[in-house]
């Protein structure tokens, strides 16, 4: 199948933030950045094992105490 070009969810739940994503995206990975759009410094791939449900992929993370942006990124 051919599928869109996936969405990141997030939402904060305390002190921490919960992205999620389509399960079917698993040729995507986590990337995060300090600072705003367009980021004043590098993606960096993120080292996180997603917690799989029926239709997601949910990562949690701890709130930064910097501004960060996130996105989903193709190899």
């Amino acid at each position: 199948p051919i599928y869109p070009l996936p969405s990141l969810s997030i939402k904060r739940s305390g002190e921490a933030i919960t992205l999620a994503w389509p399960l079917w995206a698993t040729n995507f990975g986590l990337q995060a950045a300090e600072g705003g759009l367009p980021p004043a410094v590098p993606w960096t791939n993120l080292v996180v094992v997603p917690t799989l449900t029926t239709n997601e992929a949910i990562v949690t993370l701890p709130l930064a105490a910097t501004n960060k942006v996130y996105r989903l990124h193709q190899p």
